[in-house]
């Protein structure tokens, strides 16, 4: 009974310290990906936006990636495709320059990405100054 007793709390805040780590030099990882030698070239003030909120505009941008795909995509498709987009977010919450830099090859994917981004930028946390920013899309929608 005594094991009851016990504090391990320190071996759990042991535990959340290193997933933590663990998802941060994952989503590293991902910005090495997307930006390459490029994210070296941003200051560092765009830098630590795209490091700091990337977390956030990742889940803002599912959630209405969820709802529009619902509307856009038909229950029948049976694809395992991704794009990637940039675009610069601005100080006043504006998104300019919106493109492609690898599209799925199918045109109602890349509509739908292109229509989330739209409806999601304007959620994301304002940058201090201009900011490029990219995403992977990923599209898995294999039915079994």
């Amino acid at each position: 009974m005594a094991w009851m007793y016990e504090d391990k709390s320190s071996n759990e805040e042991e535990k959340k310290e290193k997933k933590t780590y663990s998802s941060s030099s994952i989503n590293n990882k991902n910005i090495k990906e997307l930006y390459g030698d490029e994210f070296g070239q941003l200051s560092e003030g765009q830098q630590k936006y795209i490091l700091d909120n990337q977390e956030v505009m990742r889940r803002i941008t599912q959630q209405v990636l969820t709802r529009v795909a619902r509307v856009n995509l038909p229950r029948d498709l049976n694809v395992n495709r991704s794009n990637v987009i940039e675009f610069y977010l601005n100080p006043n919450g504006d998104m300019t320059d919106f493109k492609f830099l690898n599209k799925s090859g199918y045109y109602v994917l890349d509509d739908t990405t292109k229509e989330t981004i739209e409806y999601a930028y304007s959620r994301y946390p304002r940058p201090t100054e201009r900011t490029l920013i990219r995403y992977n899309v990923l599209y898995n929608l294999a039915r079994y």
